[in-house]
C-alpha cells in the first residue's frame, strides 16, 4: 500500500476537522496542524515506535598500554601504535594515577594530544574508553537524535546474535549489561567489537516533494565521513533533522542530524552513522517517505485532529478574559452615562436658579422700583392739580404759585424716570437670566443626549459580553468533544500497541 505524504497527512486530518479550508485550524507552515504532526509523531511511540530492521552499530572500546614518553599534553605509545584519527574526543584514563584526559587531536598512530599533561613520568599505564565514558562497558549514543525512550528490554546485541541487558541510561552513555571479563582487546585484528542496538524511534514524515538525489563529489566519499554534498534534489526546502535515508550499494539506513537547506537543487548533509564503505559520485540517495506504516497512518490523523481540537482548550478562558474586559468597559460607560445624567441635573439646576432669579427681579425689584415710580407719578399729579387750582385764583406771584407746583411736578416726574429706569435694567437682567436659564436648558438637553448614546454603546457591550460567553460555552462542548475523541484513538492504540517483555539474558 502507497504511504500518504506529508500533504495528504495534513489534508487528511483538515477533513476529519471538517476545516478543509483552514479557517478555524491553521494549515499553514509552522500553524496549529504542522505543529501538532511534529509532537504527534514524538508521542504515536508510547504505543507505536518506529524500530528499523537495520540496527544502530556501535563500538566496544578496551584499548589499552603503557606511555613511551613524557611529553607534555601528549600521549605517546610507540610500542603498540594502535591510535586513530577517529579516537578525537574519546576518554583516556591513566591507570597509574587514577587520572582522566580527552583527546583532542591525533598527530599519529604513536602520538595524540589530550587536554592536559596526563603522562608527566612518560611510563604510566592508560586505557582508551570512548566519548563521555568512565566504563569499558559503555557506549555513547549521542548521534541517535531520534530516540524515543531506552530502556532495559530494548533489543541490544553483543557479540551480534546475542542479546543483553542494558544496566543503565544516563543522558547519552548506554552501559550494556555484560561483565568486562568477556571484553576483547579492542587493538586485536578479528575480534567482536560491534554492538548493535534496535532503538525505539520517532516516526518521521518526510515534506520533501522529491525523495531522491545524489552523492555530488568528484572524487566521492571515503568510509567513516559522516557529512556528504548532494544533488538533482527538489529546487529548494529543508531536509529535516531525524530525516531517514539509504545510498545504493551501501548498506542500512542512515539519518540525518541537522537541518539541511536546499539551494538550487544542492544541499550539505550531516547525518549518522558514518559511511560503512567508499561512496563514488553521482550514486543515488533515497530519502525515506514515511516511517509510519499504512496501518497506522489512521490512527495517527485521528490522534493529530483530537489533539489539535483539544489545543483550542485555551479559547473559552481567552473568551472569558474578552468579555470581563469588555464589562469593564461597560461599566466605565455607564458611568460616563451616569456622569452626564448628573451633569444635566446640576444644569438644569442652573436653569432653574436663573429662571427664579429672573422672575424675583421682575416680582420684587423691578416692582419695587414701578412701585417707587407710581408714587412720584401720584405726588407729581397733585402737585399738577395744586398748580392749576393756583392758576384758576389768578395768584399774582410769590411762593406756591403755579410754576412753583408745576417745577416741583416735574422734578417728581424725572425722579419717577428714575425709578423707570431702575426697573428698566431689572427687566434687562431678568431677560439675560431667562436666557442663560434658557442655555442650562439646551446644556442638559445635550448632557441628556450624550448620556442616551453611551446608554446604547453600554447596551452594545452587553451584548458583546453574552456573545462571547456564548462562544466560550460552545468552544466546552467542543473540548469535551475532543477529549473523548482522544480517549476513543488512545484506546485503539492501547490495542495495537506491542507488549514489551522483559528477561534477564547472561553477562559473560
Amino acid at each position: 500500500m502507497t504511504l500518504l505524504t506529508y500533504a495528504q497527512i495534513k489534508a487528511k486530518i483538515s477533513t476529519i476537522l471538517q476545516d478543509t479550508s483552514g479557517v478555524i485550524y491553521s494549515t499553514a507552515t509552522d500553524g496549529e496542524i504542522e505543529l501538532t504532526i511534529d509532537d504527534s509523531l514524538r508521542e504515536i511511540p508510547r504505543w507505536a515506535p518506529y524500530i528499523p530492521s537495520d540496527p544502530d552499530v556501535f563500538q566496544i572500546e578496551t584499548r589499552n598500554g603503557t606511555a613511551t614518553s613524557d611529553s607534555s599534553g601528549h600521549l605517546v605509545d610507540a610500542t603498540n601504535a594502535q591510535f586513530l584519527a577517529t579516537d578525537v574526543d574519546k576518554v583516556v584514563f591513566n591507570t597509574t594515577d587514577k587520572t582522566w584526559g580527552i583527546i583532542t587531536a591525533w598527530t599519529s598512530t604513536s602520538d595524540v594530544t589530550l587536554n592536559k599533561d596526563l603522562f608527566p613520568d612518560g611510563n604510566e599505564g592508560y586505557m582508551i574508553l570512548n566519548k563521555g565514558c568512565t566504563e569499558i562497558t559503555q557506549v555513547n549514543i549521542e548521534d541517535i537524535v531520534s530516540r524515543y525512550d531506552v530502556e532495559d528490554g530494548d533489543r541490544i546485541e553483543y557479540p551480534i546474535g546475542t542479546r543483553r541487558n542494558i544496566d543503565d541510561v544516563e543522558g547519552d552513555i548506554l552501559t550494556i549489561g555484560i561483565d568486562t571479563s568477556i571484553l576483547p582487546d579492542t587493538n586485536t585484528t578479528g575480534v567482536n567489537k560491534d554492538v548493535h542496538i534496535y532503538f525505539r524511534k520517532y516516526h518521521f514524515i518526510s515534506q520533501l516533494t522529491t525523495l531522491t538525489g545524489a552523492v555530488n563529489l568528484g572524487a566521492g566519499y571515503s568510509a567513516g565521513d559522516t557529512s556528504m554534498v548532494l544533488d538533482t534534489l527538489q529546487t529548494s526546502g529543508t531536509i529535516m533533522t531525524g530525516q531517514p535515508f539509504t545510498i545504493a550499494g551501501t548498506r542500512g539506513v542512515y539519518t540525518v542530524t541537522a537541518d539541511a537547506t536546499i539551494s538550487t537543487s544542492a544541499a550539505t548533509i550531516a547525518f549518522y552513522p558514518g559511511l560503512e564503505n567508499d561512496v563514488a559520485n553521482d550514486v543515488v540517495v533515497t530519502f525515506k517517505q514515511s516511517t509510519l506504516p499504512a496501518s497506522l497512518e489512521p490512527l495517527f490523523c485521528k490522534y493529530v485532529a483530537a489533539k489539535v481540537e483539544m489545543g483550542k482548550a485555551n479559547l473559552p478562558v481567552q473568551q472569558a478574559i474578552t468579555a470581563i474586559t469588555t464589562l469593564t468597559t461597560a461599566s466605565d460607560t455607564i458611568s460616563a452615562m451616569s456622569d452626564r445624567i448628573n451633569q444635566a441635573i446640576d444644569d438644569n439646576v442652573s436653569g432653574r436658579t436663573e429662571t427664579d432669579k429672573a422672575v424675583a427681579l421682575i416680582s420684587t425689584s423691578a416692582a419695587a422700583e414701578i412701585a417707587l415710580m407710581n408714587a412720584q407719578i401720584d405726588e407729581a399729579k397733585n402737585k399738577i392739580i395744586e398748580g392749576e387750582f393756583s392758576i384758576n385764583e389768578s395768584n399774582k406771584g410769590g411762593p406756591g404759585t403755579a410754576t412753583d407746583w408745576l417745577n416741583s411736578a416735574s422734578a417728581d416726574i424725572n425722579v419717577a424716570q428714575g425709578y423707570l429706569g431702575v426697573a428698566r435694567g431689572y427687566f434687562e437682567q431678568a431677560q439675560q437670566d431667562e436666557t442663560l436659564s434658557n442655555n442650562y436648558g439646551q446644556m442638559a438637553a445635550r448632557e441628556l443626549s450624550n448620556a442616551n448614546q453611551l446608554l446604547n454603546q453600554s447596551i452594545g457591550n452587553l451584548r458583546q459580553i453574552a456573545t462571547g460567553l456564548q462562544v466560550a460555552g460552545s468552544w466546552r462542548i467542543l473540548q469535551e468533544k475532543a477529549e473523548r475523541d482522544m480517549a476513543k484513538v488512545e484506546d485503539e492504540l492501547s490495542r495495537i500497541a506491542t507488549s514489551r517483555t522483559y528477561e534477564i539474558y547472561a553477562r559473560t
